[in-house]
């Protein structure tokens, strides 16, 4: 006949075995769906399953040659700032031009950036609203990072959940737009913002070609460095989010427009 003290054992340890196993699995599906701090000043967020990092340490803060400060989220592999650009000079402390007539902004086939309206609380809501011209020269982001090419934006997209066949896409594409859009000075509508990637597109709007500003409150537009032609102008590739859509806009236009930059770390 069996030791019925072990068989009470042995029952006492499958029991406390499966509790503990319970609670593992518990803890990981809470720490799966919230935001929790980790060391050296990092924050987690995992989201619609993936991950993201907030990195916030001493060590990971980014300044321009004008003393603007930026912050860097990690998005997949890439890393990125979450702030738009807002320097006034190019990494090797040439000034970008700026003051530019409605005239001039649209003949210029050099860099140059404008705020929204000449209105500073814009600027310092938004940052500033730079032309293709400067986002190309390959020095307006500080050194170590660059501005973003279409093939960066792609693997963003991607790894967001936009589905191979729409990457290369002209027009709005996927609906994850809500992941990017952040801040309180989008426009109401249906559509959420919910920033969970923490990367914090702002409705800054643009400066067209020919030198009116329109869209804030309306549009994210960012820029990138591919070219899209180059026979009659220059023409780049860019993203833009919207206050009336969840999708993620891919299209081409003239270098002489004005958006926002991101920049994304140099490999």
């Amino acid at each position: 006949m069996p030791n019925n003290k072990c068989h009470k054992r042995s029952i006492y340890f499958m029991f406390t075995l499966y509790c503990s196993y319970a609670l593992l699995s518990f803890l990981s599906f809470m720490i799966g769906i919230t935001e929790h701090k980790a060391a050296a000043g990092h924050t987690y967020t995992s989201i619609a399953g993936f991950h993201t990092k907030h990195i916030i340490g001493q060590d990971t803060v980014i300044y321009d040659l004008d003393s603007n400060r930026y912050t860097v989220v990690q998005i997949g592999k890439q890393y990125w700032l979450r702030e738009n650009l807002r320097t006034t000079r190019y990494n090797d402390t040439t000034p970008i031009a700026t003051g530019l007539t409605d005239r001039q902004w649209s003949e210029t086939q050099s860099g140059a950036y404008a705020v929204y309206e000449n209105n500073p609380a814009y600027e310092a809501r938004y940052g500033k609203l730079y032309n293709g011209y400067a986002a190309r020269s390959g020095k307006l982001c500080p050194k170590g990072w660059r501005i973003p090419t279409d093939k960066d934006w792609n693997e963003l997209e991607s790894f967001l959940g936009i589905p191979a066949a729409e990457l290369g896409r002209t027009g709005i594409r996927g609906e994850k737009g809500a992941l990017l859009k952040g801040g309180n000075s989008w426009q109401p509508s249906e559509y959420p913002v919910t920033n969970e990637t923490s990367f914090t597109a702002l409705p800054a709007g643009v400066r067209k070609k020919n030198g009116e500003y329109v869209t804030e409150g309306q549009y994210a537009n960012f820029w990138t460095t591919t070219v899209y032609d180059d026979r009659y102008g220059l023409y780049l590739w860019n993203r833009h989010l919207n206050f009336n859509s969840n999708g993620i806009g891919r299209i081409y236009t003239s270098a002489n427009d004005g958006y926002s930059c991101r920049c994304i770390k140099a490999t």
